[in-house]
């Protein structure tokens, strides 16, 4: 989630946790039950998407952006998402994906800017 430390540090934590169950609510729809969803912590959460094909998980994103647009809470507190991804490789654990993803994220994030 991009921009959540300003609503917690304009609005205060009770407005932050509205913001962040919205958008864990926005992020259900959006993965519209193919993939599994959890908050790691703080503004970061993840899904796993049962394949190893990137196109779902452009799909999820897609559709998370256009849901967080037309979300007049997360519009009005400038929250967006930036995303993030990474496809099974043999050997792979989980802090190894983990890792990758957040990579890619990191970029994303930083592509926007």
């Amino acid at each position: 989630m991009d921009n959540f430390k300003g609503v917690n540090d304009q609005y205060g934590h009770l407005e932050g946790d509205k913001v962040l169950r919205r958008y864990a609510r926005l992020l259900e729809v959006a993965v519209n039950g193919v993939a599994d969803c959890f908050r790691l912590g703080g503004d970061e959460f993840a899904t796993i998407i049962p394949c190893n094909d990137p196109k779902p998980a452009s799909i999820i994103y897609h559709r998370l952006q256009t849901l967080i647009a037309n979300d007049g809470m997360l519009s009005e507190h400038n929250v967006e998402c930036s995303a993030g991804y990474a496809l099974y490789q043999r050997g792979d654990n989980r802090n190894s994906m983990f890792e990758r993803a957040d990579q890619s994220m990191y970029r994303s994030k930083h592509n926007k800017r």
